[in-house]
């Protein structure tokens, strides 16, 4: 980290090999790090308080696995992290707080999700399953509470595998990945990914936000830009 005033550098991070990427919690106070030991591939997430210097694992739990983590402006204290510690074999959501390491399970899994996303308020309103019959099926719910309802099922052979974890959740929208039929030779048609946005309360397909007749889709970048909604 550099002082922008004196210019001089410091290194923050401590592990015995490369990190596997970082972010500034939104409070400023800490930056935020995964790292693995010796290459085992058992990542953690850790914490620097930057005043202090000091480095906390905030999943210190020797049978687990740490899968993904998500913070949020509006809860600039806490991270969401989803780890497989009740059950090896499926990961839940779990809530911690930055200051004091304390953590709390958020979401539990059923057994059949394999991502979450969380509203612009941290809490979990977004899930993507895979279900008995293959297909992918998304889930919403109206609030933390609330119980979860399907919004969408995609056919497996319709379903791109980098599409399950592109969902992003903005008020009552969901912008999400599936595929769509395209006629663009008239000889054949192609299943092509395309980038469409989903009314989440009501579940109609509102419009294309992105897609092109010859090309899939790949990767939006604009994942962390914080949009302003009229509510109606």
């Amino acid at each position: 980290m550099e002082d922008l005033a004196t210019h001089q550098k410091r290194m923050v991070t401590r592990a015995t090999r490369g990190i596997n990427g970082y972010q500034w919690a939104y409070d400023n106070a800490y930056l935020l790090y995964q790292s693995d030991e010796n290459g085992n591939e058992d990542y953690h997430l850790y914490s620097v308080d930057l005043k202090s210097s000091a480095i906390r694992d905030l999943t210190p739990f020797l049978v687990s696995a740490l899968n993904r983590s998500c913070l949020r402006l509006r809860a600039p204290g806490e991270v969401l992290v989803s780890m497989n510690l009740r059950d090896s074999k499926v990961f839940d959501v779990y809530r911690v707080n930055l200051e004091t390491g304390a953590t709390i399970m958020d979401a539990q899994n059923p057994g059949d999700l394999i991502g979450w996303t969380a509203d612009s308020n941290l809490v979990i309103r977004a899930a993507t399953a895979f279900n008995d019959n293959l297909e992918t099926v998304v889930r919403v719910r109206d609030n933390g509470k609330a119980p979860w309802r399907d919004l969408l099922k995609i056919p497996f052979e319709q379903a791109p595998f980098s599409g399950t974890g592109e969902w992003r959740k903005h008020h009552c929208r969901l912008f999400a990945r599936t595929e769509r039929s395209w006629s663009w030779d008239q000889a054949r048609v192609r299943r092509l990914t395309a980038l469409l946005n989903w009314n989440a309360l009501t579940g109609k397909e509102l419009r294309v936000l992105a897609s092109d007749p010859k090309a899939d889709l790949w990767q939006n970048f604009a994942a962390s830009f914080v949009l302003c909604a009229i509510s109606r």
